[in-house]
């Protein structure tokens, strides 16, 4: 059709130009042109786009920081990480009141097995109470995070990620960050039937 509307006329057909049309069948052409480009363009990307990596999974790298620490993996576990040469602390207490910490490293059938960065030596350093092979006794605990000591850091926030671990069900892992020193952070709370 382009710009031109057939009409009767005297007896026979006639064209009549009407620009406005012309106009509109000219921006369509180009609209039209700009998709196809837009399509080649996303094509293209598409063939170049690198899918993302997959966030690292925080409790692999606990259990490597483990292992290499020369710890088991146990079945039930509370486990600090963080990435810098401050020492943090890691503190447990036990429905009874008791406290699992450096100092008290063991109550409630659990154990302080690894506390790392006391001189700040370790670039990923891992603290890490456990209990075993043996149960967790019933009850209320509480886990609880403290900056003893910056070394060498100058930051003003430490983040850790935190991980309970426990027989039969999935593993829970939050992250935080800590600031002032000895000032315990409580991170986690949970109950054994």
């Amino acid at each position: 059709l382009g710009g031109t509307i057939f009409g009767w006329g005297d007896g026979r057909f006639c064209a009549e130009a009407h620009p406005e049309l012309d106009a509109a069948a000219q921006r369509s052409q180009a609209l039209l042109a700009q998709v196809s480009m837009l399509k080649q363009q996303v094509q293209n990307h598409a063939r170049e786009c690198v899918p993302p990596q997959p966030a690292p999974d925080p409790g692999k790298s606990m259990d490597q920081a483990l292992e290499g620490a020369g710890a088991d993996i146990d079945p039930n576990m509370v486990t600090l990480q963080w990435h810098n040469h401050a020492d943090l602390d890691l503190h447990l207490v036990c429905p009874d009141g008791t406290e699992v910490y450096f100092g008290r490293e063991a109550a409630c059938n659990a154990r302080l097995n690894v506390d790392q960065n006391v001189s700040g030596q370790v670039d990923n350093p891992i603290e890490n109470i456990t209990w075993g092979q043996r149960s967790m006794p019933p009850g209320h605990y509480k886990a609880y995070v403290q900056l003893f000591n910056r070394n060498d850091v100058t930051d003003p926030s430490i983040d850790y990620t935190i991980r309970l671990k426990r027989r039969g069900q999935p593993d829970k892992t939050i992250p935080g960050h800590v600031d002032d020193i000895n000032k315990q952070q409580q991170v986690l709370e949970f109950d054994v039937p």
